[in-house]
C-alpha cells in the first residue's frame, strides 16, 4: 500500500527514530528533524540494504560516528526507476566509504559525533573497547598486580629470597675460581715451566725474512734490496762487539755453560755467552755493509730457536746448518759459504734458562752467503740442523728442524 509515513516520532525514540529502515538523527533535542516521506517499497528496499549492513560480521559499526545527520530528503514521486538508481548510488557510496574505513587508521569520535551514534554501534563498539581494556589490564597485571602486590609474578619476599639465593651461589662460584687460581698459581716458577711439553726439534728462521720468506731483489735497484740490509743492521745491533763485552762473559768453547742453582738459593740473573758480531765475517755488515746485496751475492742470518734446558748436542759435538737447493733448484743455487766455520751452533750458548733467569742472552747465528747463485731466475732453499741429539725434522712440519725459503736475484 502506498502511502506516506511520518519518520519521526520524538517522543518515542529519544535522539533516534526509525521508519522503514531510514535512520534520521537530529542535533538537538528541543524539536524533530524535518519529516521525510518517502515511498514504502523504496524505504522497504533501503531497509534491508541498512539490515545487510548492520549484520556484516567483517566490519565494525562505529565507523558511523563519522557519519553527518543525513539531508532532508524531498517528498519522492513513485517512480521506481529513479528510486532504484538513488538507492544504487547510495549503496555504492556506503560502499566506498566502508572501505575507506577499513583501510585507514581508526581515530576515536569527537565529542560531537559521539552525541550522534547509533544504539547499536555504540553497544559494539562499547563491548570492542571493553575487550581491549580487558586485556591491556591483563597484561598490566602480569606485570604489576596491585591486589596481590606482585611484581612479575613474585611477590616482595619472593624476589628478595631468589635475589639473595644468586647472590650466595655466584659468591661460591667466584671464591672456588679464585681458590683454584691461587692454588694453580703456587705451583707455578716465575723462571721456568713446571711443565715443559715442546716439539723434539726446535723450529728455525731467518733473517730477513722478507714477504712470506720470499726475497726478490734486483742488483741494480738498490730500493730493492735496501729493506733487507735495514732490516740486518736493527736486527745485529745487539751483537755489536762493544755491547757484548760489556754485558757478556767469554766462555770456553764446545762445552755447556751449565748454571744450577745452590739448593734453595736461586742462581740469578745467569750469565751469558758472548757471540760477537765480528764472528760472521764477511756477513757480519762491518767489512761490507751492504751485506752483498749490492753485488748479488747475498747474506742471509738463521736461527735456531730458544728452548729452555734444551741440550742440542753431546761429546763436544755442536749442532750445524747445512742449505741446499730444492731438487729441481740443484744447479742454480752455486756455492755456499758459512759463517762461523762449518755452521755451528756453539755448545757454550746452551742451555738456555728462560728470559728471566738469563736476562742478557744471546742467540747464537749462522750465516748463509750465495757466492754464485743463478740470476732471473726462483731458486727454493731449504737449510737444516743437523745434531747427534735432536730427531730430524718431521715432513709435515716444515719449522721443525727446517726453514723453507724462496731467493729469486734479478741483474736489472
Amino acid at each position: 500500500m502506498e502511502g506516506v509515513m511520518e519518520l519521526c516520532d520524538w517522543r518515542r525514540r529519544c535522539d533516534v527514530s526509525r521508519c522503514w529502515g531510514f535512520t534520521a538523527v537530529s542535533r538537538s533535542r528541543s524539536r524533530c528533524p524535518v519529516s521525510v516521506r518517502i515511498d514504502r517499497r523504496s524505504s522497504a528496499t533501503s531497509d534491508r540494504s541498512a539490515g545487510r549492513q548492520k549484520l556484516d560480521p567483517l566490519r565494525p559499526l562505529h565507523h558511523l560516528h563519522h557519519l553527518h545527520p543525513p539531508r532532508p530528503l524531498h517528498p519522492l514521486r513513485p517512480h521506481r526507476t529513479a528510486s532504484i538508481f538513488i538507492l544504487f548510488v547510495l549503496f555504492i557510496i556506503l560502499i566506498l566509504f566502508i572501505l575507506i574505513l577499513h583501510l585507514s587508521p581508526f581515530h576515536p569520535p569527537s565529542s560531537s559525533s559521539s552525541s550522534s551514534s547509533s544504539s547499536s554501534s555504540s553497544t559494539m563498539s562499547g563491548s570492542k573497547e571493553e575487550e581491549d581494556r580487558k586485556g591491556s589490564g591483563e597484561w598490566r597485571e602480569a606485570f604489576w598486580n596491585p591486589r596481590t602486590h606482585e611484581l612479575l609474578g613474585r611477590t616482595a619476599t619472593s624476589w628478595g629470597l631468589i635475589l639473595l639465593f644468586y647472590l650466595v651461589f655466584y659468591l661460591f662460584l667466584a671464591g672456588m675460581f679464585t681458590l683454584t687460581m691461587y692454588i694453580m698459581l703456587l705451583t707455578l716458577d716465575d723462571y721456568k715451566p713446571t711443565w715443559q711439553d715442546r716439539l723434539e726439534t726446535p723450529g728455525m728462521m731467518i733473517r730477513p725474512k722478507g714477504d712470506q720468506l720470499d726475497l726478490t731483489f734486483s742488483v741494480s735497484n738498490t730500493e730493492s734490496w735496501d729493506d733487507f740490509v735495514q732490516n740486518l743492521n736493527s736486527f745485529l745491533s745487539t751483537y755489536n762487539d762493544t755491547f757484548q763485552v760489556q754485558t757478556n762473559d767469554n766462555c770456553p768453547p764446545d762445552q755447556y755453560f751449565i748454571q744450577e742453582d745452590s739448593a734453595e738459593v736461586r742462581n740469578n740473573p745467569k750469565r751469558s755467552c758472548q757471540f760477537n758480531r765480528t764472528i760472521l765475517d764477511e756477513c757480519s755488515g762491518i767489512s761490507d755493509r751492504f751485506y752483498g746485496y749490492d753485488k748479488g751475492q747475498p747474506c742471509v742470518l738463521i736461527k735456531l730457536n730458544r728452548v729452555i734446558g734444551m741440550l742440542p748436542g753431546k761429546d763436544g759435538q755442536s749442532p750445524y746448518v747445512t742449505c741446499g737447493a730444492k731438487r729441481e733448484d740443484a744447479d742454480k743455487i752455486g756455492p755456499l759459504a758459512y759463517f762461523p766455520p762449518n755452521g755451528t751452533f756453539n755448545l757454550m750458548y746452551y742451555p738456555y734458562y728462560g728470559k728471566r733467569a738469563q736476562v742478557n742472552y744471546t742467540q747464537p747465528l749462522v750465516a748463509v752467503k750465495f757466492l754464485n747463485a743463478s740470476l732471473n731466475t726462483d731458486i727454493n732453499v731449504e737449510c737444516r740442523v743437523n745434531s747427534n741429539t735432536l730427531s730430524p725434522g718431521s715432513e709435515r712440519d716444515k719449522f721443525a728442524g727446517r726453514v723453507s725459503f724462496k731467493l729469486r736475484i734479478n741483474d736489472k
